[in-house]
């Protein structure tokens, strides 16, 4: 098993955490990087890495989902793929609109 596929389950709850599961950073304080005597808590420091991580991504609005620029000019698959990992509810609601269009 390669690093990568370790760590994705990590990666997908630090991504995708909803602010409960987040609550248990909650109480977690630490001065700041210059030592001025400024708190920051967890979830703060949490929410702005991922502001600065995100600020310079291309992020494109798909069906009322945030989808990649990289995942929207893939194929279908590769989309169908990308919302069975990530949005379960979206793929089986595709999937079952796909299946009453066919028949």
């Amino acid at each position: 098993v390669r690093d990568y596929e370790l760590s994705r389950p990590f990666e997908y709850y630090l991504h995708s955490s909803r602010s409960f599961d987040r609550n248990v950073l909650q109480d977690l304080e630490f001065e700041d990087d210059f030592g001025e005597g400024h708190t920051v808590s967890g979830i703060e420091f949490w929410d702005r890495c991922f502001k600065r991580i995100h600020a310079g991504t291309s992020i494109v609005v798909y069906q009322d989902v945030d989808l990649p620029e990289t995942v929207k000019n893939r194929s279908k698959l590769m989309r169908g793929l990308y919302f069975f990992l990530f949005d379960r509810k979206r793929f089986f609601e595709k999937l079952r609109n796909k299946l009453h269009k066919k028949s």
